[in-house]
């Protein structure tokens, strides 16, 4: 079985309610090419600063390749 990260856990712990915790996580200019060529992140940075988050977009506009570079399963190529 393959490297398990933050988001494939069964559960998580739940932020108290008086507004715990957040989630910090930063990515500064991360890109990912997949092993058959096709770019799956480019220069993308963000920072995420919350007790939850959504992320939205279309099939194939990188959403999985971006979990995964923020909880570890990939390894970013820049």
């Amino acid at each position: 079985m393959g490297h398990m990260g933050l988001f494939h856990r069964a559960s998580f712990t739940p932020v108290p309610a008086d507004g715990g915790q957040d989630i910090r996580l930063v990515l500064d200019h991360v890109g990912y090419v997949y092993p058959d060529g096709s770019v799956g992140l480019r220069d993308v940075s963000c920072m995420v600063a919350a007790t939850s988050m959504a992320v939205i977009g279309l099939n194939g506009s990188g959403k999985s390749t971006l979990l995964g570079a923020l909880d570890g399963t990939l390894s970013p190529v820049s």
